[in-house]
């Protein structure tokens, strides 16, 4: 993986309820905070929730963007400087519009379009989808979200194999998440990695650890961030980690997005509004 910006990360998990787009959203805040320069795009085309984790309302988003009715630009919602959010709203996504080879045209005008940017974090839906796998080929890595739990496990192995048996060039990486310890992440990290090898010849590496915490819950329930819950907590910190190993000889560009909704699209979210 080169210099080259942006630098696409698609987000993904075997299962649902694995905590992926609380995840992804956090991940893009800690990157943004760290002065890169980030797009999260809200890519759970049935059932996207991205927006109401950020309080925000948005006006415009992806189904805007597929069907060429907006410019990037036009089409994202600012969060904070270095943040923008390309939202899903399911009540105005059309999923007929999200075949295969649409998806790879919006992968492919999302990179066109979006050179001002750092890194793309591009949050599938659960499971195995052809589009979401589409994406994932036409990414730079692929980020896999996984919980200490057998269903979780089995079927992550089972997207990881479906991933490289459709190219296995890919790049892979190992999100745990909701641990009792490192060296539970360990084990599990472990029996995957021994599973792939023997099973599919080659396996995903380790972008981190993360511990189960409370601090995750309040986060989600007050529509706020992790980095205004605890600054301090052992979930943030894990990501910071997580957040190296997708940027190894990616330098920031930050500060201040230039989008063209930024004001347009900043009322809190209308599922749960918090004050």
């Amino acid at each position: 993986m080169d210099a080259s910006r942006p630098r696409l990360v698609g987000i993904m998990s075997g299962k649902g309820g694995v905590g992926k787009s609380v995840m992804a959203y956090n991940l893009a805040c800690v990157l943004a905070d760290r002065r890169y320069r980030v797009l999260l795009v809200d890519c759970d085309f049935g059932s996207g929730n991205l927006h109401i984790l950020a309080n925000r309302h948005c006006y415009y988003g992806i189904q805007e963007f597929a069907e060429n009715k907006l410019s990037l630009r036009e089409a994202v919602t600012g969060l904070t400087d270095n943040l923008d959010l390309l939202a899903a709203i399911p009540s105005r996504v059309s999923l007929f519009t999200y075949d295969i080879r649409g998806c790879v045209d919006m992968v492919h005008r999302l990179r066109e379009q979006g050179q001002h940017y750092d890194l793309i974090l591009l949050d599938h839906g659960s499971g195995r989808s052809d589009a979401a796998t589409a994406m994932a080929h036409a990414s730079d890595t692929t980020v896999l979200v996984v919980v200490p739990e057998l269903l979780s496990i089995s079927d992550a192995y089972g997207l990881y194999r479906y991933l490289h048996d459709t190219d296995d060039k890919i790049d892979c990486r190992l999100l745990l998440n909701r641990l009792k310890s490192r060296d539970e992440g360990q084990y599990v990290f472990e029996k995957f990695r021994a599973m792939s090898d023997r099973f599919v010849g080659s396996s995903p590496r380790s972008l981190g650890y993360v511990r189960e915490d409370e601090v995750v819950s309040h986060s989600v329930a007050t529509q706020r961030p992790l980095h205004e819950i605890n600054d301090k907590s052992p979930v943030l910190q894990a990501l910071k980690i997580a957040s190296s190993g997708l940027t190894t000889g990616l330098a920031p560009s930050g500060d201040r997005l230039m989008v063209g909704n930024r004001e347009v699209n900043r009322t809190p979210a209308a599922a749960d509004i918090r004050e």
